[in-house]
């Protein structure tokens, strides 16, 4: 039985809807925090995909895509909510052979 990947897993190269699932762990780096009151999810695998009050966005670099989910941040709150994500994700892929940040 086929099951469709996960966000955090891919189709390797060649696999495709006739073939066999080839699907592996995609290596990235994934953060949860929570500021003020709002669970904020962000994964890193290409790009940096962001969850948070029902939305999602997904962009190059982390702030952008925090802009994109949570518009009516102040910069200092934004900067704030990056550091808080790049620093749980760097402490949770610690030795876990994620990518980079």
């Amino acid at each position: 039985m086929r099951r469709p990947p996960h966000s955090a897993e891919r189709l390797l190269p060649g696999c495709g809807p006739e073939e066999e699932p080839c699907i592996t762990e995609a290596p990235g780096l994934n953060a949860v925090v929570t500021f003020k009151g709002i669970e904020v999810t962000a994964r890193k695998i290409r790009l940096w995909h962001v969850e948070a009050a029902g939305m999602s966005a997904s962009a190059e670099f982390l702030d952008q895509a925090l802009e994109l989910v949570l518009p009516r941040l102040s910069y200092e709150d934004l900067e704030s909510l990056s550091i808080r994500l790049l620093s749980e994700a760097a402490t949770r892929n610690d030795g876990s052979g994620g990518g980079e940040i």
